[in-house]
């Protein structure tokens, strides 16, 4: 997978991530033995008691996208692919309403959950289209992910981009790397008891949000 927000994986090459580690073993002169290190919101404006749609509520960025949300006194619908990650978004995050795609229609369901002010898209498509329908005047969206199209050869043409003159809505496209600054303070580990139930989790799709491994207590 190529992207113009993160370089393509080599083979025989550091995989580029962020995490937090303690120095055991260094052949770097600025890097001491001992030393911890670590690596790795203000997009869309909102006003409290608006509402917002998030389409992949369930993943690493959506789940933190729903906590900000909620914080700061916003409705939520969120999207997810299952009837699992539904009763997640429900009864964990606490979501107003969530809905499965796989099985819900997506344009009814906004019409219900209306008036929808705020859209943070990690997926695009389809989806991306009907938003664009039931959105507000003047409504934001946050443009983060397209894993609907990721890899496709027949990318789907979006088909109601006149709404966004119509509409006056604005959209601003959102990537981590534009807010490197902000980083050091962010970032929070969260850990996992075992490493291979982690990655073993990660791969057969059974996480919710960024899995992130912790390697010792030492």
């Amino acid at each position: 997978m190529n992207s113009p927000g993160a370089p393509v994986f080599r083979l025989g090459h550091p995989i580029r991530n962020y995490g937090v580690g303690r120095v055991i073993r260094s052949e770097h002169p600025d890097v001491k033995i001992g030393q911890t290190l670590y690596g790795f919101y203000r997009t869309s404006a909102h006003l409290q008691g608006e509402s917002i749609f998030l389409s992949g509520a369930t993943g690493g960025v959506g789940q933190l996208v729903v906590q900000l949300a909620k914080n700061h006194g916003l409705r939520v619908l969120a999207c997810a692919g299952s009837e699992k990650g539904v009763k997640f978004l429900e009864q964990e995050l606490q979501v107003d309403q969530a809905l499965n795609y796989r099985m819900a229609d997506v344009s009814k369901e906004l019409r219900k959950f209306k008036p929808v002010n705020m859209y943070f898209d990690n997926v695009g498509g389809v989806m991306f289209d009907a938003v664009l329908e039931e959105i507000e005047m003047r409504g934001r969206i946050v443009c983060c992910g397209t894993i609907s199209q990721q890899n496709s050869s027949d990318p789907y043409g979006i088909k109601n981009l006149r709404l966004v003159a119509s509409k006056r809505l604005k959209l601003q496209g959102c990537i981590v790397q534009d807010f490197v600054a902000k980083w050091d303070e962010a970032f929070t580990p969260k850990c996992c008891a075992s490493s291979l139930a982690a990655s073993s989790s990660m791969l057969h799709g059974e996480n919710f949000g960024k899995a992130v491994i912790k390697i010792s207590d030492d």
